[in-house]
C-alpha cells in the first residue's frame, strides 16, 4: 500500500505539548543548574527511567544509585529525541492526490466530529 505523509508545525500544537511536559522540561533544566540538590523516590524513578542511562538505575527496585551523579545519567540522546519532534504533527494517508493542506483540513474536521462523539457519548452515559 502506498502511503503519503504529510508532517507540520501547530503553534497550538506547540502550546497543548509544551503545556504537558512543561513541569518535566523545568525538572531537567533544574537538574541541569544543581543535581546534587535532587532526591529522586523509587516512584519518579520509575516514571523518569526511560530517560536515564540503564547502566545507572537499581533494576530491582528502580531507584537512582547515587543522585549526585543524577546529572550523568541521563540520556540526552533520548531527551532531544523527546524535544525534537514534540511540537509537530505527522498525518500518514492513503489519498495520494490530495494536497497537504487538504489532509490537514481533513485531519481536524475528523478531529472534530470525533470530539462531537465523545461529547455526546459522555452525556449519554450520565
Amino acid at each position: 500500500m502506498k502511503e503519503k505523509v504529510v508532517v507540520y508545525w501547530s503553534k497550538k500544537f506547540y502550546d497543548r505539548e509544551y503545556y504537558q511536559h512543561k513541569s518535566f522540561l523545568e525538572f531537567i533544566e533544574k537538574l541541569r543548574q544543581n543535581p546534587a540538590a535532587f532526591r529522586i523516590t523509587a516512584t519518579q524513578a520509575r516514571s523518569l527511567k526511560k530517560y536515564f542511562r540503564k547502566k545507572f538505575v537499581n533494576k530491582e527496585t528502580g531507584e537512582i544509585v547515587n543522585a549526585n551523579e543524577l546529572l550523568g545519567m541521563l540520556d540526552e540522546e533520548k531527551l532531544e529525541e523527546l524535544t525534537a519532534y514534540m511540537w509537530y504533527y505527522q498525518i500518514v494517508t492513503s489519498e495520494l492526490d490530495m494536497e497537504p493542506e487538504e489532509v490537514i483540513g481533513t485531519y481536524h474536521e475528523l478531529t472534530r466530529v470525533e470530539d462531537q462523539f465523545r461529547e455526546m457519548k459522555g452525556m449519554m452515559l450520565e
